[in-house]
């Protein structure tokens, strides 16, 4: 079984679990049109998640960094 075999079966379940809303998003031509505007999440929730990501990728450098011996806070001589 390859990719896209799995990508069609995919659609094909989310088109039969919930026909009503892909309704609205159909185009003139019976196309479905989907709309990629951030999982249902409100630009401040992106944005406090990407800030939170972004946060726990510092932590986790400055935390190997310190780890590894390569950067010595002073006061630790």
């Amino acid at each position: 079984m390859s990719l896209d075999d799995f990508r069609e079966a995919g659609a094909f379940l989310e088109e039969e679990e919930s026909p009503s809303p892909r309704q609205k998003n159909r185009s003139a031509s019976g196309r479905i049109i989907r709309s990629t505007t951030g999982g249902g999440l409100t630009p401040a929730q992106r944005f406090i998640l990407s800030f939170l990501l972004f946060l726990m990728t510092v932590l986790i450098g400055v935390a190997f960094l310190l780890i590894s011996g390569r950067v010595v806070p002073p006061g630790l001589y």
